[in-house]
């Protein structure tokens, strides 16, 4: 995979919501806690389908769960 810098935000947050790159692994790749938070949040709303200032956080991870559980995910 090429450097994340070359990639815009957007692209980045595409790659995080299909899986392509952990989310963990932004700061080290980017160097920039400011923009990977934005691009976390980003992701984060795509992939609930909600916005984060509109919700409730008990109900957001009521949602993350449903997804975790119908992706086959094992924590």
């Amino acid at each position: 995979m090429d450097p994340l810098p070359v990639f815009s935000d957007e692209e980045i947050v595409k790659l995080v919501v299909f899986g392509s790159i952990p989310s963990y692994l932004l700061e080290s790749k980017l160097g920039d806690c400011y923009r990977v938070a934005s691009i976390r949040r980003k992701a984060l709303q795509r992939f609930t389908g909600r916005s984060l200032w509109s919700t409730n956080f008990k109900s957001l991870f009521t949602v993350l769960e449903r997804k975790r559980k119908m992706m086959g995910v094992v924590l």
